[in-house]
Order: structure tokens, then sequence, then C-alpha cells
């Protein structure tokens, strides 16, 4: 790199640093580092005063010294160890290993110098006089998960000289465990920026990273972070829930888990999240949690510079939530929960995909893996149900009428459910549903049945949600007509008719279910005797039956009883009956004796006559009718057994 000694690495980092000038390092484990200088990605320095912690060698101390093991807060992961306890040189360095030697003169890192596991702001050989307010101070900060061990040195002279100092730190991050230097002040004229000092991490003699080597790099208000360099992104991303009612306000969460699960080096990974947004409507984020805890969060653009921070706005370019934390919070997982209108109409498969990147690494944004990032909006609960055909409907009594049933919700999308329904006919005692009036949807959104009603008549299906009064549908109106003549029914008379005399004939014309049907064309023929048709004078007639079915024709009934009977047919449709009518003679119209003409006989002898009574149509009429007898001409004729004679029927 740019500020090593090491000829064989400054061509090859050449070409790195030409494009990112304050970035550099490979350690073949997965590290680099990013500082404050100038130009392309930076981190900040924040300076954390820690002199309030533990003072570890008092404030003077002229010989190499390491501290006794300091207990470290949490488990720190390095070059992927943990470990739980560290020792500090007065000479600018810490290590995780029990080393007896302070080492007061540095040397190239990696090398077979000085500990191994050594992390080292500025080794080098370091002094404090007596009576100044210096020292080395430990110090944990913060609350879990985000909490910090901050070590600083405090010199003051070097080589007996009490005008100089140098104030620097190194802090050491839970769960992410990066690793920042932090210079607050470096006085060159003794110092020279570190042209005397080595400052990098290692691991052991061949595996460590070095920023500088007896160079002149380090100066006020500068910071340096070790930190992952680049990583195969393997993340999962799903969002839960998976389905959602259209129309509702649903509240997601949305994980992004296993970073980078092959990957062995255990520092932060990513501090940049962007979900794409699939709907219309804006997400306002109600909850942020990084490594599974919850994070601060603010609606911001600004990305926060502390751990266990998080911001995040929403992308109106390119429709997205942008989530950012520190530097490399995120080591293992990012959950980020929001709430969102759901658009009226259903629709599946809308995806959530989503990206991820770290602001500093060497690695450009990468797409995470679908985990189950597709959001399908389903109906909402059934508002209403629909019947087809729509609108009013005609049979003929005892067809069926088939019908679809449909169920909707509020927002017209069909419903897949397993409502039970209880369908009723409105306006008919007689209508019936052919398989079951208490249908169930099978896991679909219609269902069929079929209605038929006997009698002739008006009704409509009525539907309604079972424990649902107000789930309703109803169909058109539903006009039942006759069905085809099946029979007449004869209404009027067939008792005995007068000869001469009229009568009404009436008929009704039924179907098969005594419906009677209007309108129907009714012929009345006489078959049998010689009456006729008043209206015509006619042995037939023809007419159409009345809205009550009903049909009539006035019939004059035959003159003759010779006939016996009359006989009408009447014929509709194919279907006929006969009306009967016995005929009966009038009243006696008058009386004929036989024999008839004139008598000659001798005095004192008789003369037999039978008396024959006659109606106006001269037909024979029995009858009781008493009768006068009288002799015109005569005063001595007489009847032999009596002048008035009554007829024995």
């Amino acid at each position: 790199m740019k500020r090593q000694k090491i000829i064989s690495l400054l061509i090859i980092m050449a070409l790195f640093t030409a494009a990112q000038a304050n970035q550099g390092g490979n350690d073949g484990f997965g590290h680099m580092w990013t500082d404050t200088e100038s130009g392309g990605k930076q981190i900040t320095y924040s300076w954390i005063d820690a002199k309030d912690g533990t003072s570890l060698f008092g404030s003077a101390f002229n010989n190499s010294i390491t501290s006794t093991p300091q207990t470290l807060p949490f488990s720190f992961n390095y070059y992927d160890s943990s470990y739980t306890q560290i020792y500090i040189s007065s000479n600018g360095w810490i290590t995780f290993d029990n080393y007896p030697n302070s080492e007061a003169i540095n040397d190239t890192i990696p090398s077979s110098t000085g500990p191994s596991t050594m992390i080292a702001p500025f080794w080098d050989n370091l002094n404090s006089t007596a009576g100044n307010d210096g020292g080395v101070y430990f110090k944990v900060s913060g609350n879990q998960p985000n909490r910090r061990v901050i070590i600083e040195w405090d010199i003051i002279e070097r080589d007996g000289t009490s005008s100089n100092s140098i104030n620097f730190q190194v802090v050491l991050h839970e769960h992410s465990n990066l690793i920042k230097f932090q210079y607050n002040n470096i006085d060159n004229d003794r110092y020279g920026g570190g042209n005397s000092a080595s400052i990098g991490i290692k691991n052991d003699s061949g595996t460590g990273l070095s920023y500088a080597y007896n160079d002149s790099v380090i100066s006020s208000g500068m910071a340096i972070l070790f930190h992952n360099k680049t990583f195969q992104n393997n993340a999962l991303a799903t969002i839960l829930p998976q389905s959602i009612e259209a129309g509702s306000y649903a509240s997601f969460n949305y994980s992004i888990t296993d970073l980078d699960i092959t990957n062995p080096v255990k520092m932060g990974k990513a501090d940049r999240f962007s979900i794409a947004n699939p709907f219309t409507s804006v997400p306002a984020i109600t909850g942020i949690k990084i490594n599974d805890y919850d994070a601060y969060i603010q609606n911001s653009q600004d990305k926060p510079s502390d751990p266990g921070y998080a911001t995040w706005y929403y992308d109106n370019t390119n429709d997205s939530i942008v989530v950012k934390t520190s530097d490399f919070d995120a080591i293992d997982s990012m959950l980020v929960s929001f709430n969102q209108s759901m658009p009226q109409q259903t629709s599946t498969g809308n995806a959530y995909p989503s990206t991820l990147d770290a602001r500093l690494d060497s690695t450009t944004q990468t797409a995470n893996t679908n985990n189950g990032y597709d959001v399908d909006v389903l109906p909402a609960q059934t508002a209403y149900y629909t019947l087809s055909p729509a609108g009013d409907q005609a049979i003929n009594a005892g067809d069926s009428l088939d019908y679809t049933l449909t169920a909707y919700d509020e927002f017209d999308n069909e419903v897949t459910s397993q409502d039970t329904v209880i369908l009723s006919a409105s306006g008919s005692s007689t209508a019936a549903f052919i398989s079951n009036d208490t249908l169930v949807f099978q896991n679909a959104a219609t269902l069929n049945f079929a209605v038929t009603d006997t009698m002739q008549g008006d009704f409509t299906v009525k539907v309604r949600k079972q424990n649902a009064t107000g789930v309703t549908g109803e169909s058109g109106l539903i006009t039942v007509n006759t069905a085809a003549a099946d029979h007449l029914v004869i209404l009027s008379s067939q008792d005995s008719i007068r000869v001469g005399n009229e009568r009404l004939l009436q008929v009704a014309v039924e179907d098969v279910y005594t419906n009677r049907i209007a309108a129907a064309s009714v012929t009345f023929q006489r078959i049998q005797g010689n009456g006729v048709f008043s209206d015509n004078e006619l042995d037939n007639i023809s007419t159409t039956s009345n809205a009550n079915g009903e049909a009539s024709a006035l019939y004059t009934a035959s003159d003759s009883t010779g006939f016996g009977e009359d006989h009408i047919r009447v014929t509709t449709a194919a279907v006929d009956d006969t009306i009967r009518l016995p005929l009966q003679t009038g009243p006696v119209s008058y009386y004929a004796l036989s024999p008839s003409g004139d008598q000659a006989i001798t005095a004192g002898d008789t003369l037999d006559y039978t008396l024959t009574a006659y109606d106006e149509f001269d037909n024979e009429v029995t009858s009781q009718d008493t009768v006068i007898l009288s002799a015109s001409g005569s005063s001595t004729a007489a009847f032999i057994s009596n002048d008035t004679l009554v007829f024995q029927n």
C-alpha cells in the first residue's frame, strides 16, 4: 500500500489507492482499513474520553509495562477466535495473549516480533513523566449490544522532555467486532506523525494488516477503522406475512438474515439496505432491529455515526425503503417493520426484492436471495353475493333455473372461502332448491345450485351467509309461467237441459300442476244433437281463455229429446274433453188426441181416445198433469170414467 515501506507491496497497492486514496489493505483473511484522510470514502473521527475509566499504570512510567488481564464485558471475535480478556502494553498496543514482554522496539506488521493477536494503534517506546496528567486507561462505554471498550494512551514527555505529548486510543466494538484507532493529539515535533511507530493488526507472524511502519502519516483528529473487506452475499430476504387482505392497512416484518455465512471473518458486514416497494402506497417504518436488537430510528437520509442507531427514508425515484446504520453495524441480520396500505384489487407475487451494501468495503451493492419476499393480496372477507344469470328470469312450471353464486369482498374481488350460505325463496311457498337450501363454498369463489317451482307466480332467491346476517345476495324476479296444457276442467253444469234452452258452457285450461292457462285457444264443437251456439247459430265456436284460464260459450240445446244427450267436445292444445248434456222435454205445450180427425159412432156406442201431451217442440211430455175433458156441441155426451183425468207419469 502507499504508506508501507515494503517495496513488493508498494506496486500492488498503488493500483488500489489510485481509486480510493484513503483505503487499503488485504491480509488474506478479509480485513481492510479506511481512514479519515481526504478523498473517496471516509470514516468519522469521534473521540471518546476514557480518563474516567480505570487507570492502568498511573501517570508516570518510563519502563515498558504490560497490564494484568483486563476482562472484556463482551466476547470479542478477532481473526475468527473469540476472546474475553485483553492485555495492554504501555508501548501503544494490546493483545489477547498473555505475553510477558512489552516490546518497546517496534517492528513490521506482521512479523515474529511481539505477541500474536496484536492490535497496535501506535507501537513505539512510550514513556510518561511523573507529575504530569498522563497514563493509560481502560473504559467500557455504551449499553448492550452496542458496548465499546476504549483503551486510551495519554503520554506526556518522551526521553525526558516534558513539553511533548501524544494522545490516542483503540476502540473495540461489541458484536460488529470493528477495531477503530483514533488520534486526539499528536506532537509531531517529538513523535513525527509516527515515523518511529508501527500501526496495524496481526493474528500471527505471517498474517496481519499494516497501516504504516515508521512513516509520518498520523495527525491530530484522525481515525482509522479496520473492517471487513469483501464478502459473498448469501443473505436471505423474507417478508411476513406473505398474504394480506385487499384494502387493509397491513403490518409487515422484512428480515434479511445470514448476511455472510461463508465468510469466517465475524466482523460487521453491511450498513445500507434497500427494499423495493411493489405498490403505490408508501410504507411507514415502525421499527428496525439490527442483529436481533431494537435500534433507535429516525426518518433521515443521513447515515448514523453510532452503532445501535438506524435512519430510514423513502426513495421516491426508485420506489424503495432505504435503511442506513453506522459503518458495518449489521453482522448477521436486519429486520425492518413497516405498515402499508394494500391495494383494493387482488394480485399475486408482488415482490419486495432487496439489496445490501457496506459503504466502506470493496464490494458493490448486491441482491439478497428470495427466501419468500413475495406478497399475495388476497380478497377481504365476504361482503356480498351475486347470482348469475343476473336480472329477471322466466321459467315454466316444473322447470328448474340454474344459478351460479359468487362471493365478493367489499372491493368487488371474488372471495375463495368455505362460507356456509342459506338459500330461501321469497314470494313462493312452493319453490324448492333441487339439492339443498344450505350450501358450503368448497374453497372456491363460486358454487352452483338450481331452483324450481310448480306454481305460477313470481319469487326471488335470497342468499345470506350463515351467522352473518349482513352478508347477503338476491336474484332478480323469477316469473314462473304455466307449463303446457295438460287437461281441461269442466266448470259448467252437466245436468240435464230442457230442449231449446240456453246454458253457458265453461271450462278451465290447466297444466299438469293445476295452473290455469290464460290466452289458450279453446274450441267448443257440438258432436251430437242439433243444438247451436247462440252467438252464431253454428255447431262450433272458438274463443280464448281469460286471465283466470277460463273459456265459455253460450249453447242452445237441441230441440228434440230424441238425441238423448247433446255432446260438446272442447279442444285446446292437443287436449280435449266432452261436455254431456242430457236432454229433457219442455213443459206441456199442447195435447193431441188419437184417433185424430173426424169420427162417427152409433148412438149409445163409445169412442176411445188416446190423449198425448207435447211440448212446444212436439216432444211427448211425461207428466202428472191433470186435464179436464169437455164435449162441445152436445149436452148429453158423457165420459165413461171421469171428465177429470191425471197423467200418471
